[in-house]
């Protein structure tokens, strides 16, 4: 990127992108971090295509911040924003007494709520430049629920599982079809909701879910895999024995993970 291209940049988006950091993360000095390392990666590797470099920042400054306190765990709902220098252009925003009324007021409102108003009244982001920033659709943002494309026919929500009990084997399909391993004739699982001890932990890491499940991985009693099924692609990861529970998967679109527990069978679950 241009040097002075990145420094009308920098001046634009750089006090929004404070407050907005520091409203997610409750801490003055990491969102100060967090919002640094999202300008260095514009700096450094800016894809090409990008339409709004703001929806683009604010994206990847969310994920940043998602996947730092994932790994840290060190802040809690309850950890009250510093307030901000009385030198910087956030603070004085913030002296406007309807902006100061309004940022006090989103205090009381839950995380994702206060995040999509952060980032309307003080970022000034647009309805597409919002969706693209939260990784959503637009007709999802006003909704404020997912939509899924129930139309399941020749989808991949169609998708059926089948394992096979003697080698392990998966074999997926969309739609009913006969499998066979090992000499048997499989049937189709039937995936239950999943249950408190069969539960998937989904974050967002960059691009990515990061999919985890507290369940014991033992030669006896493992989870075998982790797929992501939207309407038109499916993705799957084996998993072994003493390994993690775990998995990364591109998100695109909605849809449903299911997992497999050698034991108690299919689950799913929708995010």
């Amino acid at each position: 990127m241009d040097k002075d291209i990145f420094e009308q940049l920098y001046r634009q988006h750089y006090a929004a992108a404070l407050l907005y950091a520091q409203g997610l993360c409750r801490s003055r000095p990491l969102a100060e971090d967090m919002v640094q390392e999202a300008f260095c990666r514009a700096w450094l590797a800016l894809p090409d295509g990008v339409v709004s470099f703001r929806s683009w920042l604010f994206r990847v400054l969310r994920n940043l911040i998602i996947d730092h306190l994932r790994r840290q765990k060190h802040l809690s709902d309850e950890d009250v924003p510093e307030t901000a220098d009385a030198a910087t252009p956030e603070s004085v925003l913030l002296q406007r007494e309807d902006a100061a009324a309004l940022y006090r007021a989103m205090e009381r409102l839950g995380a994702g709520d206060r995040e999509v108003l952060t980032l309307y009244c003080f970022a000034h982001l647009s309805g597409a430049e919002l969706a693209a920033a939260l990784g959503a659709s637009l007709p999802e943002l006003v909704n404020g629920s997912r939509i899924i494309n129930k139309n399941r026919c020749g989808n991949m929500l169609r998708t059926k599982f089948y394992v096979c009990p003697v080698c392990g084997n998966v074999i997926h399909s969309t739609g009913e079809t006969v499998a066979c391993c090992c000499g048997i004739t499989l049937p189709a699982l039937e995936a239950e909701e999943a249950d408190e001890e069969h539960a998937l932990k989904v974050e967002n890491v960059e691009d990515e879910y990061f999919v985890s499940v507290r369940h014991e991985m033992t030669k006896e009693h493992y989870i075998s895999f982790i797929a992501w099924v939207t309407g038109d692609r499916l993705q799957l990861v084996r998993l072994y024995p003493e390994g993690n529970a775990e998995a990364r998967l591109q998100r695109r679109g909605r849809g449903e993970l299911y997992f497999y527990c050698n034991r108690h069978g299919l689950f799913k679950q929708k995010i």
